[in-house]
């Protein structure tokens, strides 16, 4: 009597299935089903800035001060400057995921088995449309992105897989894929079935490396309409739309406990997202030393004896006259040229009002370290995922430091903070800066320091 009523179930859902317009295959090739996602811009980064005002710090000068914006709030800023000119600017983007993979068609109780999937992600066609044609922007990096694939009746009940980091075109049509791998354990009772669905989506976008993309001006209907925002980059979670269809399922057979171990081979996967190629060139130090001949002179005149002899014998008069002895010796100056190379790691502190700490190794740009000043920019793994941007121009003038420091971490609630270098000591490769804000109409002080090593 169970087993009829396990194949009744089995047929129901292929089915409900059918009727929905979508075959459910069992087990093997899973079919390509296409799934549709609204994306929302997440509420807790630091997407955009513009400035909003301007500010005096002693010793420097009138310095700008900015409002910060997040995904979501910069999507519904720029929506609705363009839906004001009559156009249209997505603040919930959609993407179409199509999910694909491989899955064993049973599996006893207890037993541990390896699947294998691949999301083909075609990036949101309204927004990378919008965003080219309006702002300009061509490309993006994708970075920190990922998707999830579920399962019912088996631990655990969700495997995500991180989708490969690379820069893509901004445009309609460009796609990414996602592989999703792992060991999934059946926990369900005979005759029930494992039912495979596409999962959650994490997507984000990065535009301009760590200065961002400025973005000045948007022209639409013969209207320009000026923005001001330096775009850094947008972040997106994103969920099935009406709900998520069934790839494929996987039925649950007697396995008394423990059960069979099947391991899937690996997908292989070809993605659109060509890997970023680093060079780096780094010319070896050259110490060049050249020392002259040593040069000895000897000058000795020639000994003159005269000897005058009469009847009355005078005396023999002896005369002898030597130069005295010239050396003389030139040593050239050794001259030693280097050059420098990018920093391994990142130590970056920001204390008073915020408290802060990261150190890790510069996955982008480079610093440098003289008698005359510090400079350079560059990012470092996130506290919280992501990328941390730090910037430092500072330069000696007389007997003192000046310059700034601008820091951010947006993964860990790190807003762009600015601090800055006022009569500071020799340029160095720790740098200390000061710096204040108003965040939420509340004064804040805080103090970076940045050690480059």
């Amino acid at each position: 009597m169970k087993s009829v009523r396990s194949r009744v179930a089995a047929v129901l859902i292929a089915m409900a299935t059918v009727a929905g317009g979508l075959a459910l295959m069992q087990g093997g090739e899973a079919g390509a089903v296409p799934i549709t996602y609204q994306c929302n811009g997440v509420n807790n980064d630091v997407a955009a800035r513009k400035q909003n005002g301007v500010t005096f710090v002693f010793g420097v000068g009138f310095v700008p001060t900015y409002q910060y914006y997040t995904t979501a709030s910069f999507l519904s800023s720029v929506s609705g400057t363009i839906t004001g000119l009559g156009g249209y600017f997505p603040t919930q983007p959609q993407l179409t995921a199509t999910l694909t993979g491989t899955v064993p068609s049973t599996a006893g109780t207890g037993s541990t088995f390896g699947t294998n999937f691949n999301a083909a992600i075609a990036l949101p066609s309204d927004l990378a449309t919008q965003a080219n044609s309006l702002l300009g922007i061509t490309s993006v990096d994708v970075q920190n992105s990922t998707f999830d694939v579920n399962s019912t009746f088996t631990s655990p009940t969700k495997l995500t897989g991180a989708i490969p980091s690379g820069t893509v075109p901004l445009a309609a049509g460009t796609v990414i894929n996602a592989p999703v791998t792992g060991n999934l354990t059946a926990t369900g009772a005979a005759g029930q079935n494992i039912i495979y669905t596409g999962g959650g989506a994490h997507v984000e976008l990065i535009t301009g490396g760590a200065s961002g993309y400025y973005i000045g001006s948007v022209y639409y209907g013969g209207t320009y309409v000026t923005l001001d925002f330096t775009l850094y980059g947008l972040r997106f979670d994103c969920a099935p739309y009406g709900g998520s269809p069934a790839v494929s399922y996987t039925t649950i057979t007697a396995g008394g406990g423990g059960g069979t171990t099947t391991t899937a081979a690996p997908t292989t996967t070809t993605t659109t997202i060509a890997p970023t190629t680093t060079t780096t060139t780094i010319a070896p130090t050259t110490t060049t030393t050249t020392v002259a001949p040593t040069t000895t002179t000897t000058t000795e005149a020639p000994t003159t004896t005269t000897s005058t002899t009469t009847t009355t014998e005078a005396p023999t008069t002896t005369t002898t006259t030597a130069a005295p002895t010239t050396t003389t010796t030139t040593i050239a100056p050794t001259t030693t040229t280097t050059i420098p190379v990018a920093p391994g790691s990142l130590g970056v502190s920001v204390g008073g009002s915020y408290n802060y700490s990261n150190t890790g190794g510069v996955t982008s740009g480079s610093f440098s370290v003289g008698a005359s000043g510090v400079g350079g920019g560059g990012t470092i793994p996130g506290v919280s995922g992501g990328s941390a941007t730090v910037s430092v121009n500072v330069q000696q003038f007389l007997f003192w430091t000046f310059g700034t420091v601008t820091v951010a971490d947006p993964g860990a609630g790190l807003p762009y903070l600015t601090g800055y270098v006022l009569f500071g000591p020799a340029p160095s490769s720790h740098v200390t800066a000061f710096g204040f804000s108003f965040d939420n109409f509340q004064f804040k002080t805080y103090t970076i320091n940045v050690n480059i090593t």
